[in-house]
C-alpha cells in the first residue's frame, strides 16, 4: 500500500490560529520559502497552532542565518504533550536555508489532534520564521469502528 501524500497548510491559511507578535516577512526573506510566504515573531510566547484529523504532523520554516537573526528556540506541544524544544539546528553565521524540518511529531492515533507551536525567545534578534505545517491525513479505512450484531 502506498503511503498518503501530506497535506500541506501555508503559514497564510485562515485554519492556523496565530497569537500576536507575528507579522508576514516580504522581499528576500520569502523567496524560496513554500508559496512564497512566511510568518515571522521575535515575539517571547508567541503562538501558531492548527487543528488537524491525521496520523502525524511535521512544522517546516527557515533556519540560519544567525549573524542577522540569532539563534531561536521553539516548543512544539500537541494535544497538550511537549514532544520538542528546538534550537535552531541549521546554524551558520550567515546563510540562510528555507524548506527547514523543525519538527515531525511521532505516529498519533488517527483522528483529531492540535499542534502548538511557541516562540521561547523574546530578545532579537532570535527571529523564529514559520512556513508550513504537513500532516497525514487519517485513512477512513484504518479507524475502528464498532456495531451491533445484526438481530436474526
Amino acid at each position: 500500500m502506498a503511503s498518503q501524500q501530506p497535506v500541506i497548510v501555508d503559514d497564510q491559511e485562515p485554519r492556523i490560529q496565530y497569537s500576536s507578535g507575528w507579522y508576514i516577512a516580504d522581499g528576500s526573506d520569502v523567496a524560496l520559502a513554500y508559496n512564497d510566504t512566511l510568518h515571522v515573531t521575535l515575539a517571547q510566547g508567541a503562538t501558531a497552532s492548527l487543528t488537524f484529523t491525521g496520523t502525524s504532523v511535521a512544522v517546516y520554516g527557515c533556519g540560519g542565518n544567525t549573524n542577522q537573526y540569532g539563534w531561536p528556540s521553539t516548543s512544539f506541544v500537541v494535544d497538550g504533550v511537549s514532544y520538542e524544544t528546538r534550537v535552531d539546528k541549521t546554524a551558520t553565521p550567515d546563510t540562510q536555508f528555507f524548506n527547514v524540518l523543525m519538527f515531525a511529531s511521532p505516529t498519533l492515533p488517527a483522528g483529531e489532534h492540535t499542534i502548538v507551536l511557541t516562540n521561547l525567545n523574546g530578545t532579537a534578534p532570535n527571529t523564529f520564521f514559520f512556513d508550513r505545517f504537513e500532516y497525514i491525513p487519517s485513512n477512513a479505512a484504518n479507524k475502528t469502528t464498532s456495531s451491533a450484531p445484526a438481530s436474526t
